[in-house]
């Protein structure tokens, strides 16, 4: 994507270092890095794509035998994460969450989305999710990770 304008955001300082040295050393294009932890500084309906890949879960709840996720993370911050990402999304725009505590489906925000692209079982992290209560969706697989943002129509 020789004329795209990539930008990755971390909520880590340090990696956001890392990446930008990186950069530095390795011709990268038009490439910047930002520390935040959410999408709210960003413009609205400016991103053609985000990708947002093993971010939005929380080891301790993946690695541990949690039965709640509270106070570790919560669906509704899962939900004003992903309604950032719809803001800041262009209408036609690609959303991919990959590896993630909850499933989109459960939010508000997945009503302006339609699902382009699901992964297969083997293609997805030992993720562990949670619905829309917090508990634990024991044995649960969440297949899709591809959404693309619904036009908005034409007015008359």
């Amino acid at each position: 994507l020789p004329r795209a304008h990539i930008k990755g955001i971390d909520i880590d300082p340090s990696n956001i270092a890392v990446c930008n040295a990186r950069a530095r050393d390795i011709p990268a294009g038009d490439v910047t890095f930002a520390t935040a932890a959410t999408a709210d500084a960003e413009p609205g309906e400016s991103y053609d794509a985000l990708f947002c890949l093993a971010v939005l879960c929380h080891g301790d709840l993946t690695g541990g035998q949690a039965r709640r996720c509270e106070p570790l993370l919560r669906l509704e911050d899962f939900e004003r994460i992903v309604a950032g990402f719809a803001r800041c999304l262009k209408p036609g725009g690609l959303l991919f969450l990959h590896t993630t505590n909850f499933r989109f489906c459960d939010t508000t925000t997945v009503r302006n989305f339609d699902t382009v692209l699901e992964c297969e079982p083997g293609q997805l992290a030992p993720d562990v999710l949670f619905d829309r209560d917090n508990n634990l969706l024991a044995g649960m697989r969440y297949l899709p990770v591809g959404f693309r943002k619904h036009y908005l129509p034409a007015c008359p």
